[in-house]
């Protein structure tokens, strides 16, 4: 039950803070669009990748794999395939061939009529500036053409209005989280992350993260597999409240990308003569958040974010199992968060 108010706090909190999140993104509108466009690009990605790991004929459901690879089964630990009406079948194509023999009647062209190219003559005036000179000689002009001077920006005025170069930043940051299945037993996880400011006040960036959630002992997945390994790859853009160098800062958040959740089996299982010890799945995952950097400098930044997600799981299994244990899954993460400029 604390949990649950817990989880409750913390996503009211971080419902307020998209709030001022968007608010922000209606600022700044020209990086907007370019953020959705990457996103598109991320999802559509990965609908290609999940798409490789389904390719392969179903093997079953991924409950009947569970199930015999469960302590409590005494018995085979091979998966029946499924139902000849559950499989891929391909109908057989015949192609009959038919050799017709045409005679053809050439006919002669059609005379061409020659197209004739038509330049006009073009005529350019230049502006001339006809100036006197005394020494020129009776009824005899002399023409001056005036040429104008281009000043070069001086090093220093150069330098001076010379937009800044962005600055990158290392990201490292861990913490615990919660889930809103009863299925699992918490959240661990750390993140890595590469990011660059684009403007005073915005952060673009790319992040890997990995996590571990074990499975309630009550649970009666958990005589099946012990938990399972998360690993993601998304992009995120921060948008910063307040002045970049103030001593508290305060910014929020949003990104996309793709999730990969990983288990072992207890006992290997046995699929249509394969020995099968693990398996994957993998995901669309979307997420927002806020923070507060405690400590914030030129080049340090230490603070705490809370990030509430959503993942949701697309396809068959790596090894080929129709999910249909693993529910669609909200989350909410949080942490230290460590910024290192170079």
């Amino acid at each position: 039950m604390r949990d649950d108010c817990i989880f409750v706090v913390l996503l009211s909190f971080t419902l307020l803070a998209s709030v001022s999140f968007f608010h922000g993104f209606y600022l700044m509108m020209e990086y907007t669009r370019r953020f959705l466009a990457t996103l598109l690009l991320v999802a559509t990605t990965a609908i290609m990748l999940t798409g490789c790991f389904s390719s392969q004929p179903t093997r079953g459901s991924l409950s009947g794999a569970m199930s015999k690879a469960s302590d409590n089964n005494t018995g085979s630990r091979e998966v029946a395939p499924p139902p000849p009406s559950e499989r891929t079948h391909v109908e057989p194509i015949t192609v009959h061939r038919h050799e017709h023999y045409h005679r053809h009647r050439f006919i002669d062209d059609p005379p061409r009529t020659d197209t004739t190219l038509v330049v006009m003559d073009t005529e350019v005036v230049y502006d001339t500036v006809y100036v006197s000179d005394s020494t020129a000689q009776p009824h005899q002009d002399t023409t001056h053409i005036a040429s104008a001077n281009i000043v070069q920006p001086s090093t220093a005025e150069h330098e001076l209005f010379a937009p800044p170069s962005p600055k990158g930043w290392f990201e490292l940051s861990g913490g615990s989280g919660l889930l809103d299945q009863q299925t699992y037993y918490g959240l661990s996880s750390g993140k890595l992350a590469i990011a660059v400011d684009v403007q005073d006040r915005v952060r673009f960036g790319l992040e890997l993260w990995g996590g571990w959630s074990p499975i309630q002992k009550t649970d009666t997945l958990s005589r099946s597999i012990d938990g399972v390994t998360l690993l993601g790859a998304a992009l995120r853009l921060d948008w910063y409240a307040t002045p970049p160098y103030t001593f508290l800062g305060l910014y929020f958040f949003a990104g996309a990308g793709v999730d990969f959740m990983l288990w072992s089996y207890k006992n290997p299982i046995i699929s249509q003569g394969s020995s099968i010890s693990s398996d994957a799945l993998s995901g669309l995952d979307l997420f927002v958040g806020a923070g507060i950097n405690i400590v914030q400098t030129k080049n340090f930044q230490l603070g705490f974010e809370v990030r509430p997600g959503f993942a949701v799981w697309i396809g068959q299994t790596s090894e080929g199992f129709d999910n249909n244990v693993f529910d669609p899954l909200l989350y909410v993460k949080f942490g230290p968060e460590l910024n290192i400029s170079f």
